[in-house]
């Protein structure tokens, strides 16, 4: 399975140096009050990438945090019943 693993992620890693070779062209971006960045097509695909998978990851920790609070107690309550359950025996 790893053997696989490393195959795809080598075959994906040469597709991303694939296309950052054919997006390499300057691009310029504007930005409010007259400022302006200019970089590569491909690493402005990639930070776009990159800010969505952190803003994403930033409106779903909330959720986690609760469930994640949720799942503890839980567990405790159990381990809880269940000694009271193993000492009546």
């Amino acid at each position: 399975m790893r053997i696989i693993y490393t195959i795809l992620g080598s075959i994906l890693f040469i597709l991303l140096i694939g296309f950052a070779l054919k997006n390499a062209y300057p691009v310029k971006l504007y930005y409010y009050l007259g400022l302006s960045w200019q970089a590569p097509l491909s690493l402005v695909v990639f930070m776009s990438l990159l800010s969505g998978i952190v803003a994403g990851l930033i409106a779903i920790s909330p959720t986690l945090i609760k469930q994640r609070r949720e799942l503890n107690k839980i567990i405790k309550e159990n381990a809880i019943s269940f000694s009271k359950n193993q000492g009546a025996k």
